[in-house]
């Protein structure tokens, strides 16, 4: 559990450090 959940940090902190627009991309592909 708690590797998924410094996984899911990891991302976090992988998103957060994105441009707006990338983040907008992201949440495209993802949906």
């Amino acid at each position: 559990m708690s590797v998924l959940k410094s996984r899911w940090a990891d991302g976090c902190q992988w998103y957060n450090d994105r441009p707006i627009r990338e983040r907008v991309l992201v949440l495209l592909t993802v949906c």
